[in-house]
């Protein structure tokens, strides 16, 4: 009969139905006033009794009496019908039953995940006639009561079984099918806390090198759930007590199997514990995810209005999806090593590629800080310059997402701003100093002390890191990172990457100082050139030609090479008599006087003044400015008139100084000699003195054309002549007979009047 009670209901199971239908049937089929079934099913808070009444018994039985209802101790799969040896307070209430001869207690199943017991009552007693009769019965009915619980139990456990794999299938779809790494861990903590019907479910990473539990998915089945942008998402919520002193995170290390307590209010201990975005817990079980034989985070399940037996199946469901958990964030992670690992090579590649196409520190630096800044996604990044030996700080680059970069200037970026507290009165500063490692803090506003030491071109910080540049193990300066409207959190990752920039950055440095103390060298240099290029060449150059040679805008080549010139040759009549009539200061300022009007005259024509032979001058056109044959012989012509005019303005003064002191000075005069030809022009001398000027027969001509002129003279060869445009009526040629030329050589003479 129970079995074809079990067959009516077995569309629609459940454990109501199957125990009432258990004692019911028993009661109906074995006479009995009063049969109770109790069930204690693993994870229950209340068992269940399911009660069957004949209509009949002398007193009513109140259903509110079950919880007065009890059952022998139940050890064992023992189902006899033999009178219980039921101690006084396990017997029925006496108002029920008049003689506890007439109870029955049988074990029907007793196992870690369920017990069950029926207590049967005959108020006539359960007499020979009955056994006879009724017992085959019974053995049969409570076999097949038996058989129907255990039914039920595999059915549950089919049912578990099921649901474990559809939350699993679930959550590996969407590891499978999403790489945003939010959205997988929400998938996660919320399929798995629907399942179990927990008050909460939260999916934490850490490993016994963290110092904090990092929160990156949490479901709260009253709350519409987070997902945390993916960008920023390890960012997370961290816990307040460090892992090393919370006990329940040691037993999960120690053990690496699942923690669990049914009630915390009986281990008060370890309630406070909690991590921060729990709401009151009851019951709480923490199911490590361990890759490897090591603990890579945790799933916690939380019930917070009472406690709660956690059953094996809902552990091993638990286990089950932290297995699949632990697979997405070790996959996760490592995706996440790469990316840093590629981000940290693209940003480090960007500035090594700035400091070897840049030669302008303040680019150099400005590239550093707005790479750094936008790859760690900071409120601020700033590089600073500074020593052991330094007072203060001095900022050279600064970045800020929320304003345009600003670029100090090249000429003057050593004139940057500086902090107003000295180095060796800011504590942060000192510890960068003494450890030579990245100081950082999460939250200064739990270090009041520090907070305002912070640089004044920083905005106010919550979070900062300060990563030191170092170079031969002495501090060149840092790198400040700043979070601004909340604590963060600084990753291992973050913090390599910085440090790794910083040593990008010291190398910057040293080849900004290095390019700038070349600039000096150079500048000095370039003065040393000016100077030594315009005390050589103002020499036998005119200012104008020295200046455009000095500032680059002329290039003079002074190799020797050959050229066509027009050299000119002057002297002075009777120097050699005058010589002995004057005194030596008098005949040195006398000659002076007259070189510096001659090389006047030369420079002012555009001439070079070859050399000084005594009170000899020789000079060129065409070398090293070059210029045409006829422009050669115009300005050579003009030069040799100018001499003249020059040379009879001295004489006046002259005449006009010794008149005044009672001596006598002969009027001066001069002779000069012009003609073109080719020679070989450029430097001579050896490797402690050199020369500029001119060697070739175009020279010994000039100054054979010189020697035999007549005083007041120019003799100009018949070749200057000819190179002219213009023709000049200069009268006849006349021949000479030149020292050191075999054949007569044709000449003019230019008559030079003085009045």
């Amino acid at each position: 009969m129970l079995q074809g009670e079990h067959d009516r209901i077995s569309n629609n199971l459940s454990w109501e139905k199957v125990g009432q239908s258990i004692v019911d049937t028993i009661g109906q089929l074995l006479e009995l006033d009063l049969a109770i079934l109790h069930l204690k099913r693993q994870g229950d808070r209340v068992p269940q009794n399911f009660f069957y009444q004949q209509i009949n018994v002398h007193a009513p039985l109140d259903r509110d009496l079950r919880d007065y209802i009890y059952y022998p101790p139940l050890f064992n799969n023992h189902s006899s019908l033999e009178q219980s040896d039921l101690s006084p307070q396990m017997a029925l209430p006496t108002s029920v039953c008049e003689d506890t001869s007439s109870t029955r207690a049988i074990c029907l199943l007793s196992q870690e995940s369920l017990s069950a017991s029926l207590t049967l009552y005959r108020s006539k007693g359960f007499d020979r006639n009955w056994q006879e009769q009724q017992m085959p019965i019974a053995e049969m009915m409570v076999n097949q009561a038996k058989i129907m619980i255990l039914q039920m139990l595999a059915r549950e456990k089919l049912e578990e079984l099921a649901q474990r794999e559809t939350t699993i299938n679930r959550i590996t779809a969407t590891i499978r099918s999403s790489l945003e790494p939010p959205v997988m861990f929400a998938t996660i903590v919320r399929e798995l806390g629907e399942a179990l019907q927990v008050d909460g479910c939260t999916l934490s990473l850490w490993t016994k090198h963290d110092r904090f539990v990092k929160c990156v998915g949490l479901y709260n089945p009253h709350e519409p759930q987070k997902i945390l942008d993916s960008s920023n998402w390890q960012q997370a919520t961290t816990s307040s007590v460090p892992i090393s002193e919370n006990p329940i995170l040691q037993a999960l290390l120690y053990r690496k199997k699942t923690v669990k307590s049914a009630d915390l209010e009986k281990q008060k201990n370890l309630a406070r514990y909690e991590l921060p975005w729990h709401s009151k817990a009851r019951a709480l079980a923490i199911v490590p995810l361990v890759v490897e034989e090591e603990i890579i985070g945790s799933i916690t399940l939380r019930q917070s209005d009472a406690s709660r037996q956690w059953t094996d199946a809902e552990i091993e469901l638990a286990e089950a999806v932290a297995s699949q958990a632990a697979i997405a964030i070790d996959q996760v992670l490592t995706h996440q090593q790469v990316k840093e690992l590629a981000q940290r090579e693209t940003t480090i590649n960007r500035i090594t590629a700035t400091i070897r196409s840049s030669l302008e520190p303040p680019v150099m630096f400005a590239t550093i800080v707005r790479e750094l800044g936008e790859a760690l996604q900071v409120d601020g990044c700033t590089l600073s310059l500074w020593t052991k030996h330094d007072r203060f700080v001095k900022c050279v680059g600064l970045y800020n997402p929320h304003e345009p970069q600003k670029i100090l200037d090249s000429s003057n970026w050593q004139q940057a701003t500086t902090s107003s507290v000295p180095i060796s009165e800011n504590p942060i500063l000192q510890a960068l100093l003494y450890r030579k490692k990245t100081v950082k803090s999460a939250d200064l506003e739990k270090q009041k002390n520090l907070a305002r030491y912070e640089l004044p071109w920083h905005s106010k910080a919550r979070a900062l890191a300060i990563v030191p540049l170092v170079v031969e193990e002495e501090i060149i300066g840092s790198i400040t990172l700043r979070q601004s409207d909340a604590s963060r959190q600084w990753t291992d990752a973050e913090i390599e990457l910085a440090e790794a920039v910083a040593s990008q950055a010291a190398i910057a440095v040293q080849q900004a100082k290095l390019y700038q103390q070349l600039q000096i060298e150079e500048q000095k240099v370039r003065k040393l050139n000016n100077y030594l290029t315009e005390s050589v060449l103002k020499r036998f150059l005119p200012e104008a030609i020295v200046n455009k040679a000095a500032t680059g805008k002329l290039s003079l080549d002074l190799t020797p090479e050959p050229r066509r010139i027009t050299v000119l040759f002057c002297d002075l009549v009777g120097f050699t008599s005058l010589s002995s009539q004057l005194e030596a200061v008098a005949l040195a300022e006398i000659l002076n006087e007259y070189l510096e009007a001659m090389s006047k005259a030369i420079f002012d024509r555009g001439g070079t003044v070859d050399k000084f032979i005594g009170d000899g001058v020789m000079a060129m056109f065409g070398a090293p400015e070059t210029l045409s044959c006829p422009e050669q012989a115009k300005r050579a012509i003009a030069t040799a008139q100018t001499m003249y005019f020059y040379l009879q303005k001295l004489n006046e003064r002259w005449q006009a100084k010794v008149a005044i002191k009672g001596n006598r000075v002969p009027i001066l005069k001069m002779r000069c000699g012009i003609h073109q030809g080719k020679a070989v022009v450029g430097m001579f001398g050896g490797g402690q003195r050199k020369d500029y000027t001119a060697v070739g027969k175009v020279v010994n001509i000039a100054a054979r054309l010189q020697s035999v002129a007549a005083p007041n003279s120019i003799l100009i060869s018949e070749t200057v002549a000819n190179a002219l445009k213009e023709k000049l009526d200069w009268g006849a040629c006349n021949s000479f007979k030149l020292k050191g030329i075999e054949r007569d050589f044709r000449a003019y003479t230019l008559i030079v009047r003085q009045e």
